[in-house]
C-alpha cells in the first residue's frame, strides 16, 4: 500500500499553469456538499457530507475499514471512494450513502494481490480512474473502468516507481497523476493522454508533490501542494 501524506498546514500560493482552452466545467452547475473523510471514536475513517457553512453534517459510511479519498460525479448522484481493510478496494455509493457497491472483488485474476485505490471520476461521468498495485509484479499504474468495474483499460505502463491520485482534465483530453521516482523525497506531477500517450513531467520529483491535487473547471490551471514530506522546509499550495 502507498504510504500516506501528511495534511501540512503552513501555505503559499503555487498554481501550474497550462495552455488555456476552451472548456465545459468538470462540475456543471451550483456547488454542492461537501464530502470528506474523518476519524471515528469506533470504527476508523469514515464519509460525510457537510453543506459549504458548516451545517447538515451527515455520515454517509459505516464501512468494514477506513473510508477514504471520495470524489463526487459529475452529476453529484454518487460518490466513488477507497476502502482500506486487509487490502484496499475500491467503492461506489449513491449520494446518500445507500446502494454500496465493490468494483474491484471480483474483476481481477484468481489470487490476485494488490491494492486498488484513489478513484476519481471522467468528467462524462461514464468512467473511474484509478491507481492500481499489483503485488505480484510489483507494478502500480493508472487505469480506467465504468461504473460497474468492468471495461478496464491500462493507462500507464506501471514502470514500478509507483503512481496514485489520477484526475482527468475538464475537457478529458488528459490524466494527470503522481508519480514516486523510489527515493524518500521526490513525488513529481505528470500527465499523459487516456490512451497513455504524450507522458509529460508537469513538476519535477524534487518539488516532492503531495496527495492530492485537482484541475480548475477551465483547464487551464493545476492546484497542488509540495514539499509533503520536508519537515524542515514549509509545504506550499
Amino acid at each position: 500500500m502507498r504510504r500516506a501524506i501528511p495534511l501540512l498546514a503552513s501555505v503559499a500560493t503555487i498554481v501550474f499553469a497550462l495552455p488555456a482552452s476552451s472548456v465545459n466545467a468538470t462540475f456543471s452547475g451550483r456547488n454542492g456538499l461537501i464530502v470528506f473523510g474523518a476519524e471515528t471514536r469506533n470504527s476508523g475513517y469514515e464519509l460525510f457530507t457537510v453543506s459549504a457553512t458548516g451545517e447538515d453534517l451527515t455520515r454517509l459510511t459505516h464501512a468494514d475499514g477506513d473510508a477514504v479519498n471520495p470524489d463526487w460525479s459529475p452529476d453529484g448522484m454518487q460518490i466513488v471512494f477507497q476502502l482500506e481493510d486487509e487490502g484496499c478496494s475500491i467503492q461506489l455509493m449513491n449520494a446518500d450513502g445507500t446502494g454500496m457497491v465493490d468494483l474491484t472483488t471480483g474483476q481481477n485474476p484468481a489470487g490476485w494481490n494488490g491494492c486498488e485505490h484513489q478513484p476519481s471520476f471522467t468528467p462524462d461521468g461514464a468512467n473511474i480512474v484509478f491507481g492500481r498495485y499489483d503485488a505480484q509484479s510489483n507494478t502500480e499504474a493508472i487505469w480506467s473502468m465504468n461504473l460497474s468495474g468492468g471495461a478496464r483499460t491500462q493507462i500507464t505502463d506501471g514502470i514500478g516507481r509507483g503512481v496514485t491520485d489520477p484526475n482527468v482534465s475538464p475537457d478529458g483530453a488528459m490524466v494527470s497523476f503522481i508519480a514516486y521516482n523510489g527515493e524518500e523525497l521526490g513525488q513529481a506531477l505528470m500527465s499523459s493522454a487516456l490512451d497513455g500517450t504524450d507522458f509529460e513531467r508537469l513538476v519535477p520529483f524534487r518539488r516532492d508533490v503531495a496527495i492530492k491535487h485537482d484541475w480548475a473547471p477551465g483547464g487551464d490551471r493545476i492546484v497542488f501542494t509540495d514539499n509533503a514530506d520536508r519537515f524542515t522546509k514549509p509545504a506550499n499550495i
